[in-house]
């Protein structure tokens, strides 16, 4: 999984990590959207994650959604280890019933304290 846009800055054991991740339609269908953020780094706790989603196309304006907006309803562990961490983010239509096929990017902030390397 290779990030969209990442940046990273380190201050003594705290990390914080912000970027952006292009999310994709899952085999549930074109009204939920997931992604995977890859933190380079282990925490030693579950890091604070604040997420916002959003229609964006660099090279397609009208492809932008009109009014649809998904709301992130799952934060989860994808299988983190010592020397990273892996975040999956599901987000659902706040209209459910309708199926939306335009894109969604997720912009997030990551703060933890990371693993000692001892």
């Amino acid at each position: 999984i290779k990030p969209f846009l990442m940046y990273t800055i380190q201050s003594g054991n705290i990390i914080f990590c912000s970027g952006s991740e292009e999310m994709f339609i899952p085999d549930g269908g074109a009204h939920v959207r997931q992604c995977y953020l890859r933190i380079p780094y282990g925490f030693s706790n579950w890091p604070a994650v604040t997420i916002s989603i959003y229609s964006f196309s660099k090279t397609d304006p009208q492809s932008i959604s009109g009014g649809a907006a998904f709301v992130p309803w799952a934060v989860e562990d994808a299988g983190s280890g010592a020397n990273e961490t892996l975040i999956k983010i599901s987000a659902i239509n706040s209209n459910y019933e309708t199926p939306v096929d335009h894109p969604y990017v997720c912009n997030y902030v990551v703060v933890g304290e990371i693993m000692s390397k001892n």
